[in-house]
C-alpha cells in the first residue's frame, strides 16, 4: 500500500493558519515528552499602522521586537506562532508606538481566537480542568476568564468594527502609486492595505 506525502508549502500553512496579517515564512516540531509543539514562524504582512495619537497613518519602522505568542492548536499539538513586533513613527505628530494587530491584544501572550476558546472551556469546566486542557497556569485561565467575561457583559461583539478609517498612502515617493488604509479606529488597528485601483474606485464612489 503506497501513501501519498505532500510538503506542505508556507503558503499552504498560511491559508491553514487563517490569520489574516500573518504570513508564514517557515515551521518547526519541538519534541516533548507530554506532548509536542508546533513552532511557527511569519511576518507582518501589513506595511502601515494607526498612531494612537492623532490617528494618522504611518509606514516609518523605527524599530523591531521578537515576539511569541500562543495560538490555537495546530494538529492536536500546542502551537506558537513567532514574529517580529514593530516600532513606528508617526509622521504628522512624531510619536513612536508599537503597532497594535487585529488578531492579538495588546500585549497578549496568546491570539484573540485562543483566548476566546479558553473561556468557552471555562464554562463548562473548572479553573483547574480547562488549564490542564490547554497546559495553562490556573492564573492564566482566570484571568483570560475575568477579561472576556468582562467584554461579554458589555455586550461587545468581537469582530465588529464601530469606527473605521479609511486612509491612503504612497507605495513609492515621487511615483504616482497609492494603497488605501483600512484601519479600526476604536482599536488603533489596520484591517487592509488595498491595492491602487481600490483608491481609484473609492474616489469615483
Amino acid at each position: 500500500m503506497f501513501v501519498l506525502i505532500t510538503l506542505v508549502s508556507d503558503a499552504t500553512l498560511t491559508q491553514l493558519l487563517g490569520l489574516e496579517q500573518f504570513e508564514v515564512t517557515g515551521y518547526g516540531i519541538e519534541r516533548d515528552k507530554k506532548q509536542d509543539i508546533v513552532h511557527i514562524y511569519g511576518t507582518i504582512n501589513v506595511d502601515a499602522a494607526i498612531c494612537p495619537c492623532c490617528h494618522n497613518v504611518s509606514t516609518i519602522i523605527k524599530e523591531h521586537k521578537d515576539r511569541c505568542v500562543r495560538d490555537c492548536d495546530m494538529w492536536g499539538k500546542r502551537t506558537f506562532l513567532h514574529f517580529q513586533i514593530r516600532r513606528f513613527e508617526c509622521p504628522e505628530c512624531g510619536h513612536r508606538f508599537t503597532e497594535e494587530l487585529k488578531d492579538i491584544g495588546w500585549k497578549r501572550r496568546q491570539t484573540i481566537r485562543f483566548e476566546l476558546q479558553v473561556y468557552e472551556a471555562c464554562l463548562g469546566n473548572s479553573k483547574k480542568r480547562t488549564a490542564e486542557m490547554f497546559h495553562l497556569s490556573q492564573t492564566a485561565v482566570k484571568r483570560i476568564f475575568k477579561r472576556w467575561a468582562k467584554e461579554r457583559r458589555k455586550g461587545k461583539q468581537f469582530g465588529l468594527v464601530k469606527v473605521l478609517g479609511i486612509d491612503e498612502i504612497s507605495v513609492k515617493k515621487r511615483h504616482k502609486q497609492f494603497a488605501v488604509v483600512i484601519s479600526d479606529l476604536e482599536r488603533r488597528c489596520v484591517l487592509a492595505v488595498l491595492p491602487d485601483r481600490t483608491h481609484k474606485t473609492l474616489k469615483k464612489w
